[in-house]
């Protein structure tokens, strides 16, 4: 994931890149979490599987963020709260 996101912020010169994922797969949000990107909102029943409607959660990370962390957002975590 971090090496996508670099990509496309490093080498093609984006300003935005976001995603959605579903809200039955909290493995594939935490990776998606570590590599910096942020829950902005959820949008409601987009999937029908297995007789339920599944939400998914849009994400995003900017330019801006990813500059600060370079896809490591725990390092800059830990440093804030220590001392």
């Amino acid at each position: 994931m971090r090496l996508t996101v670099g990509h496309a912020f490093e080498r093609l010169g984006l300003h935005r890149v976001s995603l959605e994922v579903f809200t039955h797969n909290p493995r594939a949000r935490r990776a998606y979490e570590k590599a910096g990107f942020v829950a902005e909102g959820i949008e409601r029943q987009t999937l029908w599987q297995d007789g339920e409607w599944i939400d998914a959660v849009r994400m995003s990370i900017l330019a801006p963020e990813w500059a600060a962390h370079r896809g490591r957002p725990e390092i800059g975590r830990v440093s804030s709260t220590a001392g």
